[in-house]
């Protein structure tokens, strides 16, 4: 029974490429990426992992950008990733948030999406086998091959790719890639996170469960921050 509530929590999976302006007290940085969900009330999730080279949870502002004419500028190879890049397109919302498992935020202005809603899976939800994942490397959000390996901890599994035109297009997983949403049996079940350094076709992915966690976890702390800050005055 509590399998089934669970699963009636509705996300719209999105594979739109965005370009995310992050900033902290320290740092500034645009960096492409991709969109994962949108919620029914307009918040959004994205990324799908932590930045090297910035601490995601220390995020003092960030803008939400399209991603305009996105194109493959490099392949991936064994021992490099490859990576997509765009133009910076129309402001579409505020990043408020960011955690291990991505950045999250509110959209602002209305955005097309092709999907409708569709259960939110958790782990236990996951098999080994066929998947497909949802990326824009062409530049608008398309449906590819996926294998789902094994799952590698409390928190990711391990993916494949598998569909010969994106092997062909990119010879792996790219910067830029990260965040894209992953669908078996008719649910959101992951994001991509990264590739294998060593062999750039595999990849490993959040539950997006844990991802929507994470979300929630920094709504709850933005929440309490402004109590807290309300007191004080």
């Amino acid at each position: 029974m509590l399998k089934d509530k669970r699963q009636r929590i509705m996300l719209i999976p999105s594979g739109m490429p965005v370009l995310m302006y992050i900033a902290s007290d320290e740092i500034e940085l645009l960096r492409i990426g991709t969109m994962t969900y949108l919620n029914t009330n307009n918040t959004f999730g994205a990324g799908g992992h932590d930045l090297d080279e910035f601490d995601n949870s220390s995020l003092k502002s960030g803008f939400l950008f399209a991603a305009d004419n996105v194109k493959i500028a490099q392949k991936s190879t064994p021992g490099k990733f490859g990576c997509l890049e765009g133009e910076l397109g129309a402001p579409i919302g505020t990043i408020t948030a960011g955690s291990e498992a991505g950045f999250f935020g509110n959209i602002s202005n209305i955005v097309q999406y092709d999907c409708e809603p569709i259960p939110m899976g958790f782990w236990f939800d996951i098999v080994p086998g066929a998947a497909q994942i949802i990326s824009s490397i062409t530049g608008k959000p398309e449906y590819y091959d996926i294998e789902i390996i094994k799952p590698e901890s409390s928190t990711e599994f391990v993916i494949r790719m598998t569909d010969k035109k994106l092997l062909a297009l990119t010879d792996g997983f790219l910067e830029g890639m990260s965040g894209s949403p992953i669908i078996q049996n008719g649910k959101l079940i992951g994001a991509l996170r990264t590739a294998i350094y060593q062999d750039p076709r595999i990849g490993t992915a959040i539950y997006i469960n844990e991802m929507f966690m994470s979300h929630l976890g920094t709504i709850n702390n933005i929440l309490h921050k402004n109590k807290e800050e309300t007191k004080k005055k």
